[in-house]
């Protein structure tokens, strides 16, 4: 049997990301660099208030 029948068309479906998140189009490593980069942000912040 065809991989087509169960699947569709695959050679779309290959570029296509895991959905490890909210947003499928963000990757995992890109997910922790956001959250990393937020705590930097928050440190910076409390550096100025002093």
């Amino acid at each position: 049997m065809p991989v087509s029948r169960f699947f569709g068309n695959v050679e779309l479906m290959q570029d296509l990301p895991p959905a490890t998140s909210s947003c499928p189009s963000v990757s995992r490593r890109e997910f922790r660099k956001m959250h990393f980069r937020a705590k930097e942000d928050e440190d910076e912040d409390e550096d100025a208030e002093m």
